[in-house]
């Protein structure tokens, strides 16, 4: 798959470079006991995904990657997708990736979301199924997708973005 010369940006990358306080990001966790309890007994509270790319160590382009091929046979997890041209991130979802990626193809408030002058970019990672709604949940309020803001009501699981 191509990544054309976007590829290069992680979102990290575009993070690191976005003003933080335009992202609404907020510092501050519930002080209660059942939520530390949560914590500590149901999930770790940080994992280390490795982020797909293509070949080329390049970003997928979301309309061009072959979802037929042998690396989505199966696969579940979490994803991405996000444009290139103003570094915002478009969605963030999780399951079969395969199945959601296709369904998000013909989802037009994704592809309307796709600049004239560019395309998306996609990646995704491997997750259990038991850290998935913490992992999702981390995304959607550290990267502020424009489609799709509701998230799982489940502790965070705090994640490397990809870079």
């Amino acid at each position: 798959m191509g990544g054309g010369y976007y590829g290069f940006y992680g979102l990290a990358d575009l993070i690191a470079a976005a003003d933080r306080g335009s992202l609404g990001l907020t510092q501050s966790r519930p002080s209660s006991l059942f939520w530390l309890a949560q914590q500590t007994l149901a999930s770790p509270t940080r994992l280390t995904l490795h982020w797909h790319h293509c070949v080329g160590h390049v970003w997928g382009s979301f309309t061009r990657v072959d979802l037929g091929g042998l690396p989505f046979n199966g696969r579940k997890g979490v994803y991405v997708i996000w444009r290139p041209t103003d570094r915002r991130c478009i969605r963030v979802g999780q399951g079969n990736i395969r199945e959601q990626l296709t369904a998000h193809r013909v989802d037009r408030e994704i592809s309307d979301r796709t600049p004239y002058t560019g395309e998306l970019l996609v990646t995704w990672a491997d997750v259990d199924w038991r850290y998935r709604d913490g992992v999702e949940r981390y995304l959607g309020e550290v990267l502020q997708p424009i489609v799709g803001r509701r998230f799982p009501d489940v502790a965070s699981i705090e994640v490397n973005l990809p870079s």
